[in-house]
Protein backbone atom coordinates (compact mmCIF):
# COMPACT_ATOMS: atom_id res chain seq x y z
CA UNK A 1 0.00 0.00 0.00
CA UNK A 2 3.09 2.68 0.53
CA UNK A 3 4.67 1.65 -2.13
CA UNK A 4 1.45 2.88 -4.29
CA UNK A 5 1.01 5.63 -2.04
CA UNK A 6 4.53 6.95 -3.04
CA UNK A 7 4.30 6.02 -6.68
CA UNK A 8 1.05 8.49 -7.12
CA UNK A 9 2.67 11.00 -4.75
CA UNK A 10 5.96 11.05 -7.17
CA UNK A 11 3.54 10.90 -10.10
CA UNK A 12 1.81 14.37 -8.72
CA UNK A 13 5.14 15.94 -8.14
CA UNK A 14 6.39 15.16 -11.47
CA UNK A 15 3.02 16.37 -13.03
CA UNK A 16 4.02 19.86 -10.91
CA UNK A 17 7.27 20.09 -12.66
CA UNK A 18 5.34 20.50 -15.85
CA UNK A 19 7.84 17.26 -17.23
CA UNK A 20 4.92 14.77 -17.27
CA UNK A 21 3.62 14.72 -21.05
CA UNK A 22 3.51 18.49 -22.43
CA UNK A 23 1.14 17.33 -25.24
CA UNK A 24 -1.68 16.93 -22.29
CA UNK A 25 -1.07 20.35 -21.49
CA UNK A 26 -1.20 22.29 -24.45
CA UNK A 27 -4.34 24.08 -26.20
CA UNK A 28 -5.72 23.22 -29.13
CA UNK A 29 -7.04 24.98 -32.60
CA UNK A 30 -9.75 26.19 -33.28
CA UNK A 31 -12.87 25.11 -32.71
CA UNK A 32 -11.85 24.81 -29.35
CA UNK A 33 -12.36 28.04 -27.36
CA UNK A 34 -9.00 28.63 -25.35
CA UNK A 35 -8.82 31.31 -22.65
CA UNK A 36 -5.47 33.38 -22.29
CA UNK A 37 -4.51 36.41 -20.27
CA UNK A 38 -1.27 38.52 -20.63
CA UNK A 39 -0.39 42.01 -21.52
CA UNK A 40 -2.22 43.50 -24.76
CA UNK A 41 0.25 45.46 -26.59
CA UNK A 42 0.65 47.17 -29.83
CA UNK A 43 3.11 46.19 -32.62
CA UNK A 44 3.58 47.47 -36.36
CA UNK A 45 5.65 44.94 -38.79
CA UNK A 46 6.38 45.79 -42.10
CA UNK A 47 3.65 44.46 -44.62
CA UNK A 48 3.18 44.23 -48.42
CA UNK A 49 4.39 44.04 -50.59
CA UNK A 50 7.79 41.86 -49.56
CA UNK A 51 7.05 42.18 -45.50
CA UNK A 52 10.50 43.10 -44.86
CA UNK A 53 11.19 46.25 -43.86
CA UNK A 54 9.05 49.15 -43.50
CA UNK A 55 11.96 51.32 -43.87
CA UNK A 56 12.82 49.89 -47.76
CA UNK A 57 8.78 50.41 -48.59
CA UNK A 58 7.03 47.54 -47.00
CA UNK A 59 4.06 48.95 -45.49
CA UNK A 60 3.17 49.00 -42.11
CA UNK A 61 0.84 46.74 -40.23
CA UNK A 62 -0.13 47.57 -36.93
CA UNK A 63 -2.05 45.31 -34.80
CA UNK A 64 -2.89 44.24 -31.51
CA UNK A 65 -0.92 41.49 -29.23
CA UNK A 66 -1.18 39.72 -26.61
CA UNK A 67 2.18 39.19 -24.66
CA UNK A 68 1.22 35.78 -22.87
CA UNK A 69 1.79 35.35 -18.60
CA UNK A 70 2.95 32.12 -19.48
CA UNK A 71 4.74 30.26 -22.66
CA UNK A 72 1.92 28.01 -23.75
CA UNK A 73 1.99 25.26 -25.98
CA UNK A 74 -0.21 24.31 -29.07
CA UNK A 75 -0.75 20.81 -30.00
CA UNK A 76 -2.32 19.96 -33.48
CA UNK A 77 -4.87 16.85 -34.40
CA UNK A 78 -3.20 14.17 -36.50
CA UNK A 79 -6.01 14.95 -39.07
CA UNK A 80 -4.96 18.69 -39.00
CA UNK A 81 -2.62 20.83 -41.36
CA UNK A 82 -1.10 22.69 -38.59
CA UNK A 83 1.98 21.97 -36.93
CA UNK A 84 2.35 22.07 -32.99
CA UNK A 85 4.35 24.83 -31.06
CA UNK A 86 6.17 25.42 -28.22
CA UNK A 87 6.93 28.09 -26.15
CA UNK A 88 4.39 30.59 -27.25
CA UNK A 89 4.81 34.00 -25.63
CA UNK A 90 2.63 35.83 -27.74
CA UNK A 91 -0.33 35.92 -30.00
CA UNK A 92 -1.62 38.07 -32.86
CA UNK A 93 -5.28 39.22 -32.26
CA UNK A 94 -7.58 39.06 -34.78
CA UNK A 95 -10.27 41.25 -33.88
CA UNK A 96 -13.14 43.31 -35.65
CA UNK A 97 -12.96 47.70 -35.89
CA UNK A 98 -15.61 47.61 -32.47
CA UNK A 99 -13.42 44.72 -30.37
CA UNK A 100 -10.17 47.23 -31.74
CA UNK A 101 -12.23 50.42 -30.06
CA UNK A 102 -13.01 48.29 -26.58
CA UNK A 103 -9.56 47.08 -26.19
CA UNK A 104 -7.75 50.33 -27.20
CA UNK A 105 -7.97 51.87 -23.64
CA UNK A 106 -6.63 48.17 -22.29
CA UNK A 107 -3.11 48.77 -24.28
CA UNK A 108 -0.28 47.90 -21.64
CA UNK A 109 -2.64 46.59 -19.09
CA UNK A 110 -2.99 42.70 -17.91
CA UNK A 111 -6.26 41.13 -19.27
CA UNK A 112 -7.92 37.83 -20.36
CA UNK A 113 -9.24 37.01 -23.53
CA UNK A 114 -10.98 33.42 -25.02
CA UNK A 115 -11.46 32.53 -28.54
CA UNK A 116 -10.39 30.44 -31.10
CA UNK A 117 -6.02 29.74 -32.24
CA UNK A 118 -5.17 29.10 -35.69
CA UNK A 119 -1.92 28.70 -37.39
CA UNK A 120 -0.19 31.89 -38.88
CA UNK A 121 -0.15 30.56 -42.67
CA UNK A 122 0.55 34.14 -44.61
CA UNK A 123 2.96 37.49 -44.32
CA UNK A 124 0.49 38.95 -42.56
CA UNK A 125 0.22 36.59 -39.38
CA UNK A 126 3.09 37.91 -37.79
CA UNK A 127 3.26 35.30 -34.51
CA UNK A 128 3.14 31.35 -35.22
CA UNK A 129 0.10 31.12 -33.69
CA UNK A 130 -2.89 33.93 -33.82
CA UNK A 131 -6.09 34.28 -31.57
CA UNK A 132 -9.80 35.05 -33.20
CA UNK A 133 -11.34 36.98 -29.98
CA UNK A 134 -14.77 35.95 -29.27
CA UNK A 135 -16.95 38.59 -29.96
CA UNK A 136 -19.75 38.63 -27.27
CA UNK A 137 -17.87 36.62 -24.09
CA UNK A 138 -14.45 38.02 -24.68
CA UNK A 139 -14.74 41.50 -24.99
CA UNK A 140 -17.45 41.96 -22.60
CA UNK A 141 -16.11 40.70 -19.84
CA UNK A 142 -12.37 41.69 -20.01
CA UNK A 143 -10.56 40.86 -16.71
CA UNK A 144 -8.13 43.14 -15.59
Amino acid sequence: MKKIFYTALAACVLTQGRDVSAAQHCLRYEPVVVALSGILVRRTYPGAPNYESIKDGDQPETGYYLKLQSPVCVKAEEKDESSDHDDIKEVQLVLDIKQYATLRPKLGKSISLSGQLFEGFNGHHHTSVLLTVTKDQSISKIKQ
